[in-house]
């Protein structure tokens, strides 16, 4: 599991515009030990939320549902890992390009990167 840990971690550096210097983890993670080492060894700094305590990942938390909601539930085709993968990056093309939620005052998420942090660019992802 560790190389999974190193895998994740590695692919935040690649994905993420800003350095990884902190990472929030529930307390339910699977791989935790692991994912310490890992964290550890990169001097990335580890925030455990306490059980029971979604208000402390509000926004994750609602990412989750929206993602549930308007992805998980309604998706009706192929479960097959590469199917799958294809309309999930369709989905999150449209979650961060086309569908402004209401909390950001009807921008899309990328809209609101460039506003609120030009220096930044939304588009790094592997997933665009």
């Amino acid at each position: 599991m560790f190389g999974l840990a190193q895998a994740l971690l590695n692919q935040g550096d690649r994905v993420l515009p800003v350095e990884l210097v902190k990472i929030k983890l529930s307390n339910r993670f699977l791989f935790r030990a692991e994912f310490e080492l890992a964290c550890q060894l990169r001097s990335v700094q580890l925030l455990v939320l306490p059980p029971h305590s979604p208000e402390l990942n509000g926004y994750v938390e609602r990412a989750h549902r929206t993602h549930q909601e308007e992805f998980y539930e309604v998706y009706l085709d192929d479960l097959h890992l590469a199917p799958l993968n294809a309309a999930l990056l369709e989905w999150e093309n449209t979650y961060n390009f086309i569908r402004p939620p209401q909390s950001l005052d009807g921008l899309t998420p990328a809209e609101y990167i460039q506003n609120h942090y030009p220096d930044l660019n939304p588009y790094l992802s592997h997933m665009y």
